[in-house]
């Protein structure tokens, strides 16, 4: 969901539009479509925010400013020194259009998977209704007539104690051996770590902790360090932690 006011967008259509370099041919109408597809590009990058939005115009001006220096490369073909110098401009303006793509996807992960979870605590507010206090009942206007209880069936006569558990199974060590539920204080501690590290979170809670397949994907991440904490946000429920199941998935489909 884009967040961006039409005031701002205009003015980032103003600034895309004052940052691009000239089209190959100087006329109206190569102006016009060449800021037509810039602005074209910015939308299919999906801003949802000023933040993201900036990092959009970047990806957009660089890009088309890499493109221009591929241009003025080849119009200097018999020129070793122009073309190389065009064509090392235009590989930086690449990188740098590749940089900010990245950053771009990573908040827009981060911001989707927020919005996700927000959502599913809304929601799980909104489910939550108080009992309503049971309702006086009212007075007959006449005494109503006595009944007699109903008679209680006869049952046949229960085994002695000692019969019943002797022939009770016995507990299966699964269920003595079973880990008990984490703390509230290791689940308090999981879900700020998964408001301040959303994918990172839902990464973890997905794979059963940290792997020798997905250590990579958490280095800059400080992972919590307590094993209670860990054990919480992998078995942990609660509203914030519930929603990080399936987060990872939902988020490749909102990308695709």
């Amino acid at each position: 969901m884009s967040h961006l006011s039409q005031a701002a967008r205009t003015e980032y259509y103003l600034t895309i539009g004052a940052t691009l370099p000239p089209p190959a041919e100087p006329t109206e109408a190569h102006r016009e479509s060449r800021f037509a597809t810039a602005v074209e590009a910015f939308n299919a990058l999906n801003p949802g925010n000023a933040y993201e939005a900036l990092l959009a115009v970047q990806i957009v001006v660089c890009g088309a400013h890499a493109l221009a220096c591929l241009h003025h490369a080849s119009q200097h073909h018999d020129d070793f020194n122009k073309s190389a110098i065009c064509r090392n401009q235009a590989a930086a303006m690449m990188r740098e259009a590749r940089a900010a793509k990245r950053i771009l996807s990573q908040e827009q992960k981060q911001r989707l998977g927020i919005e996700t979870v927000a959502a599913a605590h809304h929601a799980h507010q909104a489910a939550f209704v108080p009992p309503q206090q049971a309702a006086p009942r009212a007075a007959t206007p006449y005494p109503l007539p006595a009944t007699e209880p109903a008679p209680i069936p006869q049952q046949d006569a229960l085994p002695p104690l000692h019969l019943v558990a002797a022939d009770a199974p016995a507990p299966q060590a699964a269920q003595e051996d079973a880990a008990p539920p984490p703390s509230p204080e290791a689940i308090a501690q999981a879900e700020t770590f998964t408001l301040d590290n959303i994918i990172a979170a839902a990464q973890l809670r997905e794979d059963g902790g940290v792997t020798p397949q997905n250590q990579v994907l958490f280095r800059g991440v400080p992972l919590p360090t307590d094993p209670a904490v860990m054990d919480a946000l992998v078995r942990g429920s609660s509203t914030i932690l519930d929603a990080l199941d399936g987060l990872n998935q939902e988020l490749l489909d909102v990308a695709a």
